[in-house]
């Protein structure tokens, strides 16, 4: 049986690396890189003076045909992920973290 990895570790590793590390979330970076990236750069230490790193420009993916997500699938990943989203909002103390479709 394998070991399973449970808000209960995660919130002790947490606990003990909170300064080492960094969450999130893809939307936000989407939306605001221009913001997120030097938080980021932060982070880890690093200084952004007079580096352009091209975040105005926003690059589509061009041509690409997707198909279309059945919602079955699509509430299933949601149900499944729930509870693991709730946990890290908990953890995290953030809201921001309890994701919700109907939130979007």
């Amino acid at each position: 049986m394998e070991p399973k990895f449970t808000a209960g570790y995660f919130t002790q590793i947490f606990t003990v690396f909170q300064e080492l590390i960094y969450f999130s979330r893809m939307e936000d970076y989407a939306e605001h890189p221009d913001k997120v990236v030097p938080e980021i750069f932060k982070f880890v230490g690093e200084d952004l003076t007079g580096i352009d790193l091209g975040l105005s420009k926003r690059v589509k993916n061009k041509g690409t045909k997707k198909k279309p997500v059945h919602q079955k699938t699509i509430d299933l990943l949601d149900e499944f992920f729930q509870p693991f989203n709730d946990d890290l909002a908990d953890i995290l103390g953030d809201e921001k973290w309890r994701y919700s479709r109907d939130n979007q």
